[in-house]
């Protein structure tokens, strides 16, 4: 009765082994991760974006560019140095009126996710820069480290991303002040940010 207990209780624990079981993720995996990011960017070429900010009582338009999404997966051959890696990544750039986009940074929102051949979990980022004119360039950045059946969970509603570094008057980088943030909503896009922790920036209607 005794070995029929114990090979009952290893059989239980094995089995709560292989469902917690972390698993690395698959190819298709990365995809459907790209597929409900999508949601985060929902841009058409060309729409015109604006946010006004009441207390500067100041409009910002820009013009949008349709999402753009890459996937890198490397395979498991032998003697390949990044056997087991892959990543995906996705993007949408805002342009204004007279900036050349080869040649002066214009404002972005992009997601990067990365998996370590052999490891177990995904790395997630979440990147911003906003260039209200050459004066002024703000980057951010927002991330978490997770198990792989845990990344869907992380993309909530709202992601915050926290705006850490502003452009100088001689074009150093130096830090942004404290507070300084944007909301990225599922299905909405970028809907609000502050760049002072005082005067918030809102999305706003455009009138066609």
């Amino acid at each position: 009765m005794k070995k029929v207990l114990i090979a009952s209780l290893m059989a239980i624990v094995l089995g709560l082994m292989v469902s917690c079981k972390q698993e690395e993720p698959t190819e298709t995996d990365m995809k459907n991760y790209i597929e409900a990011l999508k949601a985060y960017y929902p841009y058409s070429q060309g729409e015109s974006v604006s946010f006004w900010n009441e207390d500067l009582e100041r409009q910002w338009d820009l013009n949008a560019n349709a999402c753009n999404s890459h996937i890198i997966i490397c395979k498991n051959e032998p003697g390949s140095k990044c056997s087991g890696d892959r990543s995906a990544t996705i993007s949408t750039s805002f342009e204004e009126g007279g900036i050349n986009s080869n040649k002066e940074i214009v404002s972005e929102i992009g997601t990067l996710l990365e998996h370590e051949g052999g490891s177990k979990t995904v790395f997630i980022r979440w990147d911003m820069s906003l260039r209200l004119s050459k004066e002024e360039f703000y980057q951010g950045s927002a991330s978490v480290t997770c198990p792989t059946e845990n990344v869907l969970a992380q993309f909530t509603d709202t992601i915050i991303v926290q705006i850490t570094g502003k452009r100088s008057a001689s074009g150093d980088m130096e830090s942004a002040p404290k507070g300084a943030y944007a909301h990225i909503v599922k299905g909405k896009g970028m809907t609000d940010f502050s760049l002072d922790d005082r005067t918030v920036w809102k999305r706003v209607k455009v009138e066609q």
